[in-house]
């Protein structure tokens, strides 16, 4: 009894609080030029304190500037997906993702979409490894970053920061002068209300991805090292097919680790 009256006075909170803001989460995103990019988001409503249930059925409408639109509805879990064509043009472009319901109630988000050369060098990177909360990171990271992007080779950066991070985390990139580059999370693992019998609120962990790395590395065949800070993003290099240059002391036994003492060794370390 006193189980269904908590559920039951949660339920109550939260539809006393309809009307709340709309949440479109919008990750960066990277294609091969005169290629597509796999665009997946997520529609929510945060209608009361902390919870965001997911809005299922809603029309999602997907644009790379100076391309055409696609479309697409919410599942149960509130994403939507579609191929979102790119153009032929090496460059970073902006992403619209727009939602409007029949109320007259909208969202609109944006992220980066980078364009890249298929064929040219690709290098991961741990963001842990920078230290970007620290007032001023390494200047031997910056430098060992910018020896790298002026290869050329393109840089992006893994992280389990959530997305709504993202933006600062961009922010920080630029004001250390550390190289531009899409921020991706190492997996897609999310929160989400459901409901038992229909009513009860329950919370649930919904996993859409385990890894991003074997996906990228279709799209980006000459993604081949990541430059790790610790063992866990290491493994998680070497289980997708990459070499990792690690600069944290490690035990793991693997001919594609390379273990680097320093900044510029990593660097040299990169083919």
């Amino acid at each position: 009894m006193l189980t269904r009256l908590i559920a039951l006075l949660t339920l109550s909170l939260a539809l006393a609080g309809c009307g709340g803001q709309f949440i479109l989460t919008v990750p960066d995103q990277v294609a091969p030029a005169g290629g597509q990019a796999v665009v997946v988001v997520r529609l929510q409503r945060n209608d009361f304190f902390v919870l965001a249930p997911a809005i299922e059925g809603a029309a999602i409408r997907f644009r790379v500037e100076g391309q055409d639109d696609r479309a697409a509805y919410t599942d149960r879990l509130g994403y939507a997906g579609a191929s979102v064509p790119v153009g032929d043009q090496v460059g970073v472009y902006p992403l619209s993702i727009d939602h409007l319901d029949r109320e007259g109630d909208q969202a609109h988000a944006r992220a980066s979409a980078y364009v890249w050369n298929a064929q040219a060098p690709v290098v991961a990177v741990d963001l842990d490894a920078l230290d970007l909360d620290a007032s001023q990171p390494s200047d031997a990271a910056r430098q060992a970053l910018q020896k790298l992007a002026a290869r050329p080779a393109n840089i992006l950066y893994l992280t389990d920061r959530r997305i709504t991070r993202h933006a600062e985390i961009h922010r920080r990139l630029a004001q250390h002068n550390l190289p531009d580059g899409p921020v991706l999370l190492w997996q897609r693992e999310s929160w989400h209300i459901s409901y038992i019998r229909g009513w009860i609120p329950v919370v649930k962990v919904e996993t859409r991805l385990v890894s991003q790395l074997a996906g990228l590395r279709e799209t980006l065949p000459r993604l081949q090292v990541g430059i790790a800070a610790s063992n866990p993003a290491c493994r998680a290099f070497l289980a997708a097919g990459l070499k990792c240059v690690t600069l944290a002391p490690s035990r793991i036994q693997d001919p594609n680790l390379t273990q680097a003492p320093s900044w510029d060794a990593a660097v040299q370390a990169v083919p």
